[in-house]
């Protein structure tokens, strides 16, 4: 009995050993709270942890972007490295703590001193060539927070430059002449601490081609019929020779295109004219001068030459004209001097007459005239019966028949030089001027002598001269009847019936008075 008590006795004493024993607490603790590195090429550093819970390190904010803390292989470190740093001083802090254990977290100050600051532009010289040279870059690296421009010198106006992130293009104008040149493009840095560097720009001188440039251009001319005018064709040639002549497009010479080649030190040129074509019926005809340079590479120009025909027409069939009834003509109309003023020369008064169909107008209002609306319309020039200038200014169109009398010459001759004026004794009674044109042109309101046009939309569809036949006269009070039989140049007929009242505007040009003026008494002024 007395060894079993002694027995419990035991096991109660070891059971309280047990129970007064502490258990470990929590730790950590790191062998540095503070770590310096150079601010290049710095290498990593580790700093020691104790601890007998699980931890985790941490790097604060925006230094996670220079600042690295990786906890080590074995557990038992840290390890703590920096990027390099362009720019000033600067501090980060890594803290090292618990998992879930409480226990107080340990913070680690990091400093990297200052760097070098990296300023670098690449490349350093560019070369381009002096005719279309494509764009090229230059990269520039700076430390952070550092901006830049870049500019080329204040002379180089040739350069040009467009920045972008961490670069910028140089594009350069072609180069007007045959000698290189060269510039810099400055890069200055924000930081004044910084100096700024040059990138030089050099271009080579234009290189000389053989080349030919002929101007004007369009490369096409055309000439009236009896046209007598050149047209001038510039040639600029450089390192190469060069000829003009006439061709059919077959190989063969078109006599009818006459050519004057200029080649001196002053000037280069082909002047082109032509021939008349003046034989009855004559189409348009078209030839081409061929300039051709003598280097190879280089294409000959061609220039197209195109003479129109004499034939003045462009009806395509006979023409009966129905939509002059009840119109108004408008009439020029240019008396003779009265007898009494001593009269004149002219065996006849001069008429021009601008008839035109119900669906036309003559307007007037602004200069050039013009016909608005569709129809058919005439411009007639003709001579008729002496009509002397009459103190009421009532004149009418005698009644009659009117040939057309190609050789006449129109109203406009008036204004001529006298040299060129026909004789007065030409402009026979009862005639009509026949159509011409001036140097190939048709003016289109004011023709030369009489002419038919069909006006379509405010504008000129079809034209004729009239060239022979005739017109009559009748007249019942202030209404004329007018009977249309003409022929145009290429034979075709012109025919139809006009009732109209005259719209009649009379210029007269009263006789100048005898020198000395006229008789008086005892000489006086009349």
């Amino acid at each position: 009995m007395k060894k079993i008590v002694s027995l419990v006795a035991a096991v109660c004493a070891l059971a309280f050993v047990a129970c007064e024993q502490p258990k470990d607490d929590p730790q950590l603790s790191v062998s540095a709270k503070a770590l310096v590195f150079e601010g290049v090429d710095a290498p990593s550093q580790e700093v020691g942890v104790t601890s007998n819970v699980e931890w985790k390190c941490t790097v604060l904010g925006s230094a996670s972007s220079w600042l690295t803390a990786q906890k080590s292989e074995n557990g038992n470190s840290i390890v703590v490295s920096v990027a390099d740093n362009n720019s000033a001083e600067r501090v980060g802090k890594i803290v090292v703590e618990p998992v879930s254990a409480k226990v107080q977290a340990k913070e680690i100050s990091v400093t990297q001193k200052e760097g070098a600051l990296t300023f670098t532009v690449s490349p350093e010289k560019l070369e381009f060539a002096g005719l279309k040279a494509p764009a090229q870059e230059v990269t520039v690296q700076l430390g952070e927070g550092i901006t830049w421009t870049a500019e080329p010198e204040e002379k180089a106006t040739w350069i040009h430059v467009e920045t972008g992130e961490g670069k910028f293009a140089v594009t350069v104008d072609d180069n007007p002449s045959t000698s290189p040149r060269a510039a810099r493009i400055v890069v200055t840095p924000s930081d004044k601490a910084l100096e700024p560097k040059s990138v030089t720009v050099t271009q080579s001188g234009k290189e000389l081609l053989p080349e030919m440039i002929v101007t004007p251009m369009p490369y096409e001319c055309t000439f009236g019929y009896n046209d007598i005018s050149e047209v001038r064709y510039d040639v600029q040639a450089q390192l190469t020779e060069w000829s003009a002549a006439t061709s059919d497009g077959k190989g063969e010479l078109v006599p009818w295109i006459k050519i004057r080649i200029v080649d001196t030190d002053d000037q280069s040129y082909v002047s082109i004219g032509v021939e008349p074509n003046v034989a009855p019926g004559a189409p348009e005809r078209t030839g081409y001068v061929v300039i051709t340079p003598e280097a190879e590479g280089l294409e000959p120009v061609t220039i197209t030459v195109t003479q129109g025909s004499p034939t003045l027409s462009t009806l395509d069939g006979p023409v009966v004209v129905e939509d002059m009834e009840g119109v108004t003509a408008y009439v020029d109309f240019w008396p003779n001097v009265p007898e009494s003023d001593g009269g004149d020369v002219r065996p006849s008064a001069t008429w021009s007459l601008y008839i035109y169909g119900a669906g036309l107008e003559y307007d007037m209002t602004g200069w050039p005239y013009v016909y608005r609306g569709s129809g058919n319309r005439f411009k007639i020039d003709l001579y008729s019966t002496k009509i002397e200038k009459n103190d009421d200014d009532e004149y009418y169109l005698p009644d009659g028949e009117y040939v057309i009398a190609p050789s006449v010459a129109s109203a406009a001759d008036e204004e001529e030089e006298e040299e060129e004026q026909p004789r007065p004794e030409d402009r026979f009674p009862n005639t009509i001027v026949g159509g011409s044109d001036n140097m190939g042109m048709v003016d289109p309101i004011f023709p030369l002598g009489s002419w038919y046009f069909d006006t379509q939309n405010d504008a000129v569809a079809k034209r004729a001269p009239l060239k022979s036949g005739k017109m009559t006269v009748q007249r019942t009070g202030d209404e004329y009847t007018l009977t249309f039989d003409f022929m145009d140049d290429a034979g075709r007929t012109i025919t139809g019936t006009c009732k109209a009242k005259f719209d009649i505007h009379t210029s007269y040009t009263p006789p100048e008075p005898p020198l000395g003026g006229g008789g008086g008494d005892e000489g006086g002024v009349a």
